[in-house]
């Protein structure tokens, strides 16, 4: 086996820890202030993007290839969000469903 898939298999699994954090600061702030969800979207762009500058720069030291190490950060980030929009599509369903039911029992 290549050495350097062993770097691309670290930097995919600390994407998907990235990507799960952004799902629970979307979710957080879905759920608190949905009127400010697009706050969200800008801070987990940057947050990827930290993740992938350090990346680059960690990969520089890290006895594997750059370019399984970006590859792998990338994929990281990116495939597990399918998911997680999934997830996030049922939390924002759920939203709007309790403010129906709170804006019907104001005017009932």
């Amino acid at each position: 086996m290549n050495e350097n898939i062993v770097g691309a298999i670290i930097t995919f699994a600390l994407g998907i820890v990235v990507a799960y954090l952004n799902f629970l600061l979307s979710k957080a702030i879905l759920t608190k202030q949905p009127e400010k969800y697009a706050i969200s979207t800008v801070l987990r762009q940057v947050i990827q993007i930290i993740y992938i500058v350090a990346v680059y720069f960690v990969s520089t030291v890290a006895p594997w290839d750059m370019w399984y190490m970006l590859i792998g950060a990338v994929l990281g980030v990116t495939v597990p969000m399918i998911y997680f929009t999934h997830k996030l599509l049922q939390v924002n369903q759920t939203v709007k469903t309790k403010d129906n039911k709170k804006e019907g029992e104001d005017n009932g």
